[in-house]
């Protein structure tokens, strides 16, 4: 049973999550109309977003799980599909499918609505760091897809989508466990 101030130091870092989460995707929508408008990709139209939205939804329904201590964590296959969207898609419009993708799964499972929100929040951030690096690294030149170059991008960005989500699980840790 948590007590009145954990329960207020976990709903601070939803909020903060959640914050994040905007801000971030505000600076990748901002991008994607002006810096990034004209990055142009042959899987850009509504079946093929259609398609990452169930796959994403699909990928936070699949998971595998994985027993720490007396907890078990539920590992999904979300992260696969938003690498793919990603390497694949206009930036706004790979935030927006897999995101919308993620939600939806989230409410099948029925998930708390704290959770819900803190998890948006959470995957809002890191998706939209993860490819705020990616097209910073890679950003459209005249080099294939499937270079070297955004290849390394692409694993470089990843690393970034998964220190902005470990930061925010370590603070919500922290408030929850004590943990440092």
């Amino acid at each position: 049973m948590t007590t009145t101030v954990e329960q207020r130091s976990i709903r601070r870092v939803v909020v903060l999550a959640d914050v994040a989460g905007v801000a971030l995707a505000t600076v990748v929508v901002l991008l994607g109309v002006t810096v990034w408008a004209d990055i142009v990709s042959t899987y850009d139209s509504w079946p093929q977003w259609l398609l990452f939205g169930a796959l994403a939804t699909v990928g936070q329904l699949a998971f595998v799980k994985v027993r720490h201590g007396a907890t078990d964590e539920e590992l999904t296959f979300f992260e696969v599909v938003l690498a793919a969207a990603v390497f694949t898609l206009h930036p706004v419009a790979a935030l927006t499918v897999t995101l919308v993708g993620m939600l939806l799964g989230e409410l099948i499972i029925r998930r708390e609505p704290i959770k819900l929100a803190y998890n948006l929040g959470m995957y809002a951030a890191g998706t939209s760091a993860m490819i705020i690096t990616y097209r910073v690294l890679f950003p459209n030149d005249s080099a294939s897809a499937f270079s070297l170059h955004s290849v390394l991008s692409l694993v470089t960005s990843s690393i970034v989508f998964t220190m902005v989500n470990l930061v925010i699980l370590a603070r919500l840790m922290h408030v929850t466990m004590g943990l440092p």
